[in-house]
């Protein structure tokens, strides 16, 4: 998102030409991929668990379709999901190994596009940290980087839990039920995307530091300086445009006036291909995506746009 041209998007941070990753970068073991059957075997070889804990995990992940939100809880984003959630304190020793990593490879999750709902919810704080917060975590750091984001909030993934992952320089951090104590940066204004309102850039006023705590996924308490500098990248903007995810605002709702803009990929007068602004309004977006209807040229991850177009 930032540098000099800033025309491109991600949530929050999208390098520039960067090379679009189409569906070939997702895991092929994920839940959409995967024939049913091979989960069903999967499913019957959990002969030493305890009968109600595979009735309670063929009820929820076979009746909700995957990546589902039912009562704020994602029963199954994947297959494997749903047995972390029943294994998530570690109980069940009985687990079968091969199938417990077989499960745990499916780790790229689909991105909600806005007009979800569960991104206008403002999300629960997690009690205790267990393995179904630390899948989570992993997930989405996987999740990120195969749309070349800066940040994801649980949220963005289906999950109305309040962790986000973030970059902050070289270094990839997870927080949960994060906070903000201190902000010392006076504020600047910066160009902004979002992995939730693909292909859209505008201008938002962010502090350029601050101090945000919380916890790690270990359930360790943390506590990190994030600043907008050469060394730490768009951090502190992308801390604080995760949090508001978490509360179920999103970086439209603060944009300076006039700076919405499509991002449209364009081939300049040296024929090099290039990224271009065309100003728009919240209201055309909306309509475009309620629509389907997205302009033809837009710089945008085609796994991206299949979600648009499919929800």
């Amino acid at each position: 998102m930032l540098n000099g041209t800033e025309t491109t998007s991600s949530d929050v941070i999208h390098q520039p030409q960067a090379e679009a990753r189409g569906p070939s970068c997702l895991n092929p073991l994920s839940a959409r991929a995967l024939p049913l059957a091979v989960l069903t075997v999967a499913f019957n070889s959990l002969t030493a668990i305890d009968k109600s804990v595979v009735k309670l995990s063929a009820t929820r992940s076979f009746r909700a379709p995957f990546g589902q939100v039912q009562d704020d809880k994602l029963f199954s984003s994947t297959f494997g999901e749903t047995f972390d959630a029943i294994f998530q304190d570690d109980k069940h020793s009985n687990f079968p190994e091969s199938l417990s990593n077989f499960l745990r490879t499916m780790a790229i999750l689909p991105i909600r596009i806005w007009g979800d709902p569960i991104l206008r919810r403002r999300a629960q704080a997690v009690d205790r940290v267990t393995n179904v917060e630390r899948k989570l975590i992993r997930d989405m750091i996987e999740t990120m980087e195969a749309a070349d984001g800066a940040g994801l909030a649980a949220p963005q993934v289906g999950v109305s839990k309040r962790i986000f992952v973030f970059r902050r320089g070289d270094e990839i951090h997870a927080l949960i039920n994060p906070r903000i104590i201190r902000r010392p940066g006076e504020r600047q204004v910066g160009s902004e995307g979002c992995l939730s309102i693909p292909g859209v850039q505008a201008k938002v006023s962010r502090h350029a530091q601050v101090v945000i705590v919380g916890r790690d996924e270990n359930g360790k308490a943390v506590e990190y300086e994030c600043a907008d500098n050469d060394d730490q990248g768009r951090a502190a903007t992308c801390v604080q445009h995760e949090l508001d995810h978490l509360d179920g605002v999103m970086y439209v709702e603060k944009v300076e006036p006039d700076t919405l803009s499509w991002l449209i990929e364009a081939v300049d007068e040296d024929g090099e291909d290039d990224v271009i602004l065309r100003k728009t309004t919240i209201e055309a977006i909306k309509a475009a995506y309620a629509a389907r209807q997205l302009p033809p040229d837009l710089h945008i991850l085609d796994q991206l746009r299949e979600r648009i177009m499919k929800k």
